[in-house]
Parts: structure tokens; sequence; C-alpha cells
């Protein structure tokens, strides 16, 4: 059996929107969640951009592995919502 569940029940890539003229629907990139994402992303990575992370560290950080300079998700969750309230 596949991995990928069924996009019914919820699992699954998002289907891709598209905008009446056939271009892709970004809308999505300026959203609180999307913004949330990226910074969490970022961060656990220690504010180094993908290429940056591969020259020093040769692998993206395991599961809950953190190398920002906070103590962990839950720390700079807390700090980064103070700085950018959800709407």
């Amino acid at each position: 059996m596949p991995k990928n569940k069924n996009k019914k029940n919820g699992g699954g890539r998002p289907v891709t929107t598209y905008l009446p003229n056939g271009k892709k629907d970004y809308s999505y990139r300026s959203t609180w969640k999307h913004k949330f994402s990226r910074a969490r992303n970022k961060a656990q990575r220690g504010g180094l951009s993908k290429d940056e992370m591969m020259r020093q560290y040769g692998r993206f950080p395991k599961g809950k592995e953190w190398w920002g300079p906070e103590r962990d998700f839950a720390e700079w969750k807390v700090k980064w919502t103070a700085e950018n309230p959800p709407p």
C-alpha cells in the first residue's frame, strides 16, 4: 500500500489551485501560517540557507534536532509569535 493517503481523507500533498487565467495561485505564501512555517524551517537550521547548511553540516537537521540559538522549538515559537502576532 502506498505511503500517501487518499486526498479525500486530507492526507498527502495539497491540491494545486489555479487562477482563472491558468496560472498557479501563490496567494498562500502571504498567509501567516506559511510565513511561520518558513521561519521555523530556517530557525531550525540555525538561520542558515540550505546551501550554507549543507556546506557547514553536510545534512539537514534530523527530527526534532535544533541548530538555532534558542534552546528548542517551543522557546523559538514564543519569541517569534511575539514579534509576528497572528492576524
